[in-house]
């Protein structure tokens, strides 16, 4: 008899951070959600409702018939423990994840507001931005730009103490909220050890958490950021860096109360890992030479278990070849408008697209996260 203590756990709420490595994250969900048959919930229109306004049911699409709630949720949205809960099951396990301010800042503000800082004159336009922010209380506390104190307010933080000046007293007990309500919060600058706490907490196995990295997007010349940016971060986004610095330190004391087997397993993560990428970009050079299967081996934490091309679309290239290549989830919901339902009465994950390929149906077993 299986011991429930084995049972994989598959009813979870992931609170996906801007510009904190949760794409990356949210993939792993989807690739579960895939192999497992699970219902994730999708938004009916852009996620950008989701964070700009509550979350409520009649802003998803609607879960499978004769199911009330959705297995997964991973989407960007404000969390909000009342509006999750109406969503998912009472079992269900709440993450998040948390990057260092100054890094999560330079992120967004090369994603969000790329365009707006590089139209400001001058040798270093991102201190004259934070200069002019740091003077706007106004622009620092509003929803559109997605560069200051995100982070808190991915995570709920009431809008009423991140508009006003910042209060220790309040924000210290939204915290210790926060840790009763959250089960696990990853920390993107320990990854590897935040995949393997997960593994841990949903009793998965390395299989369903293995990735590879994405490269991310360059800065413009013109961006600087060094230690007086840094400064002038750290006078704006106080709630970030007061949020980072708390869940910083309750995720060492997890790691601190592991087993001492925690870190065997970190190193053989850290190794699967790396061959899966090795494995990823000889798929994405498309060498004839290279194997098309690579193989792991049973272990302690995983049965054993294989990765081909088969698991990869295809992309077609310049000269008209099939190149192999990982989806990348991002783009295919930029450019064809996913929207994720469920199958009947197979109850299987469909992914539609749009008009531009009418006959296509993208099996999502390989998401962003294996690029």
């Amino acid at each position: 008899m299986t011991n429930r203590r084995d049972i994989p756990i598959h009813h979870v709420a992931f609170i996906k951070v801007h510009k904190a490595a949760s794409t990356s994250v949210q993939n792993i969900f989807y690739r579960y959600g895939y192999h497992h048959n699970l219902s994730v919930a999708q938004p009916r229109f852009t996620t950008g409702l989701l964070w700009s306004s509550p979350v409520v049911r009649e802003k998803f699409l609607p879960p499978p018939k004769g199911q009330k709630k959705y297995d997964l949720m991973c989407v960007h949205s404000t969390y909000s423990r009342t509006a999750f809960d109406k969503l998912l099951p009472n079992d269900s396990v709440y993450i998040g994840i948390v990057r260092e301010p100054f890094k999560q800042f330079a992120s967004s503000v090369n994603y969000y507001q790329r365009n707006r800082v590089l139209n400001i004159p001058g040798n270093n336009p991102v201190r004259t931005f934070l200069t002019d922010a740091l003077g706007n209380q106004r622009f620092v506390s509003t929803s559109d730009h997605r560069v200051f104190n995100t982070q808190s307010r991915d995570f709920g933080t009431p809008l009423k103490l991140l508009s006003s000046k910042y209060d220790e007293y309040q924000f210290r007990r939204y915290l210790q909220q926060l840790d009763k309500e959250l089960d696990l919060v990853l920390l993107v600058e320990r990854f590897a050890e935040s995949m393997v706490l997960m593994r841990r907490l949903l009793k998965w196995e390395v299989k369903d958490i293995i990735s590879a990295k994405l490269n991310g997007r360059g800065f413009p010349p013109r961006f600087q950021f060094g230690v007086k940016e840094e400064q002038l971060v750290k006078r704006i986004a106080q709630y970030d860096y007061a949020l980072y610095d708390f869940f910083k330190k309750k995720f060492q004391e997890k790691i601190e109360h592991q087993p001492p087997d925690f870190y065997d397993e970190l190193a053989y993560f850290k190794q699967a890992s790396k061959r899966y990428n090795e494995f990823c970009i000889s798929l994405q050079k498309y060498n004839k030479d290279t194997s098309d299967v690579l193989k792991f081996e049973e272990t302690t934490w995983n049965k054993p278990f294989t990765v081909t091309i088969a698991d990869f679309p295809c992309n077609k290239n310049g000269t008209g070849n099939q190149t192999p290549v990982p989806c990348n989830k991002t783009e295919l919901e930029t450019r064809l408008k996913i929207r994720v339902t469920k199958m009947e009465p197979e109850t299987r994950l469909k992914f539609r697209v749009t008009k531009t390929e009418p006959e296509t149906r993208l099996k999502f077993r390989v998401t962003k996260t294996d690029l």
